[in-house]
């Protein structure tokens, strides 16, 4: 071969030659980040059943997987594990062996206590500011009585739940929850069954604020009973559908103050709901979130064959999205949207409006805002300021309740919103048909076992201060 040909060829040679090099070089660090997954080792679940957490883990025993890749999902699991309910902590670690290119994972997780007869205490009224500056603290609209709730039963996410309440609302309820009925794991059902009685009702709704008739005899009845299913694909996706039979009556006396309260002046209103939810779930936790996002989306017809009092749909969709920031900054926003029929008054039960939670302005935590449609926007801007861990363990001796974690928030928020009055509806025209906000500042304490405590003051589009407190997250 001639130097000039020699000369000519070099180029793709050495071309070739870095193109040989860079392909083995890639295929050695594949071979190297490409492990073996060879055992799942799972440590502190007593009474959970393993097929019950490794449906929410993303790989198999037996499956080859890049270590780098893997090590970044390690939190999305333990998150999906957490918002099972069944944990109150999830850590999970990796152990490589490299001479032998196979690797263990551990996953350390520790149960919640499954078992709680829980006394209930809580207000009939939608939030602690209504029940003080709306019904002057009375203590006679106070809900008691006492739960009892079985997680985990069989170690399967199973759930049964037995209640009776007192006071304000009598109540005395049963549900049963099995979230896997095949194989799969992604099909289950709820049944439950509810009575409820009160002497004091809201009747009608004047200048935005109920107005409550207090009778001396049972003023309303009901029982409904509901039969849910729900399908879960993946890991975040959720689709709900459902069937609901309500029967519901009242006194004289509420159709004398309100002859709308159901349709045509009856006494009593009974119907069937086919309804449908969608859920896409993709926040690090359910009850308090600070990364992910929330997709839902549902639609409601209440009165479905000839055998009905109400002809009612309902649509609502809503998003939040959350970031984490740097230096433990977060921010969150809500935008919710939801439309009903028909264009006429429905019975005063049936009507749709903002001011229950989560559709609700802040500032305006005293209002009930009724209209066909409606939208909502909400956002939180906060900094957690404190974290820790507190401890209940010298006093129950139960390691359910040592070391349960917790966070301080300190934040500032806003929220706006549009309501669309019904026609010919004038004791409902101050806050509907217009643009009304809301901004304020608050402290949040999110900790173990789902528990939310928010302290905000607000400023509103009335010019109006207002002090609230909640046990819910707002968005």
């Amino acid at each position: 071969m001639s130097k000039t040909t020699i000369h000519l060829f070099l180029p793709v040679i050495l071309i070739m030659m870095t193109m040989s090099c860079f392909a083995q070089s890639n295929t050695a660090t594949g071979a190297v980040d490409t492990y073996r997954l060879d055992n799942i080792i799972l440590l502190g679940n007593r009474k959970t059943k393993p097929e019950i957490i490794l449906r929410e883990l993303d790989y198999q025993q037996g499956q080859k997987v890049s270590v780098s890749v893997l090590r970044t999902q390690l939190k999305l699991m333990e998150d999906k594990l957490m918002n099972t309910s069944l944990f109150i902590s999830v850590k999970i670690d990796l152990v490589t062996d490299s001479s032998r290119q196979s690797m263990d994972m551990i996953v350390r997780m520790k149960e919640r206590w499954y078992t709680w007869p829980l006394p209930i205490f809580s207000l009939a009224d939608r939030n602690i500011n209504d029940w003080v500056e709306n019904h002057n603290a009375d203590f006679s609209r106070l809900n008691y009585g006492i739960q009892f709730r079985q997680s985990n039963i069989r170690g399967r996410n199973e759930e049964l739940g037995v209640l009776a309440q007192f006071g304000y609302t009598r109540r005395f309820g049963i549900y049963y929850k099995i979230p896997y009925l095949n194989k799969k794991q992604n099909f289950g059902s709820k049944l439950k069954f509810n009575y409820r009685m009160n002497q004091n009702l809201a009747v009608k709704t004047i200048d935005h604020k109920r107005v409550f008739l207090d009778a001396q005899q049972p003023a309303w009845e009901s029982y409904d009973a509901d039969w849910m299913f729900f399908l879960r694909k993946g890991f975040y996706v959720r689709h709900e559908f459902g069937l609901r039979f309500n029967h519901e009556w009242v006194a004289d006396t509420v159709i004398q103050e309100n002859p709308n309260y159901y349709k045509n002046g009856a006494r009593s209103q009974q119907y069937f709901s086919l309804y449908y939810h969608l859920l896409i779930d993709h926040r690090d936790f359910q009850n308090y979130a600070t990364e992910g996002d929330l997709l839902e989306f549902s639609l409601k017809k209440m009165g479905i064959g000839t055998q009905n009092d109400v002809d009612v749909w309902q649509f609502l969709t809503r998003y939040s999205k959350y970031w984490k920031l740097p230096h433990q900054f977060y921010f969150s926003t809500l935008a919710s949207v939801s439309l009903s029929s028909p264009r006429a008054i429905p019975a005063y039960t049936l009507m749709n409006g903002l001011g229950f939670r989560p559709f609700d302005i802040r500032g305006y935590e005293l209002n009930v805002i009724e209209g066909q449609h409606y939208f909502l926007n909400k956002w939180d801007f906060k900094k957690q300021v404190f974290s820790g861990n507190y401890s209940f363990y010298p006093i129950t001796k139960k390691n359910q309740f040592n070391g349960l974690p917790f966070a301080v928030y300190l934040k500032v928020f806003g929220d706006y919103g549009y309501v669309q009055n019904y026609p010919n509806y004038p004791q409902n025209i101050a806050l509907t048909d217009k643009m009304i906000y809301s901004f304020g500042s608050g402290m949040d304490i999110a900790g173990s076992y789902d528990f939310v405590f928010r302290l905000e003051v607000s400023y509103n589009s009335m010019r109006q201060t207002h002090f609230g407190f909640s046990f819910l997250s707002a968005i």
